[in-house]
């Protein structure tokens, strides 16, 4: 079984969690404003590249004043996909904004350790 240590941090907006990754392979989570995750995302090529252009601002605007956060940690450009299934997994009952992967286990097992600021799954599991 392969370890993963994610290192988290937490932004108030996409565009800002773009900046800080903007070209480096990795995990986000659109969490509510007291981090319990909604969604679980992955990034291979970086945010810049999946949130480009006013997609980041698109996204900024959807959580105007929410107080919802956006939480990223870095990983591997190899291991995006495995540990985007394991998390999604893993949270699969507390997901609401995420619709595949939530039916099979992954294929790949991998165990995730969390540091930094990382969201709440206490309830995912």
């Amino acid at each position: 079984m392969i370890r993963v240590e994610l290192h988290w941090f937490k932004f108030p907006k996409l565009t800002d969690a773009r900046a800080a990754f903007p070209h480096q392979a990795c995990v986000y989570v659109p969490t509510d404003q007291e981090g319990r995750p909604l969604r679980i995302g992955k990034a291979s090529k970086g945010l810049e590249e999946r949130y480009h252009g006013g997609n980041g601002y698109v996204m900024d605007a959807a959580m105007h004043q929410s107080g919802n956060l956006i939480f990223v940690a870095a990983v591997e450009k190899g291991l995006c996909k495995p540990v985007e299934d394991t998390l999604i997994w893993e949270g699969r009952r507390i997901l609401i904004y995420t619709n595949q992967g939530k039916l099979t286990p992954p294929l790949q097992q991998i165990r995730i350790e969390h540091s930094g600021e990382p969201p709440l799954f206490g309830d995912a599991s």
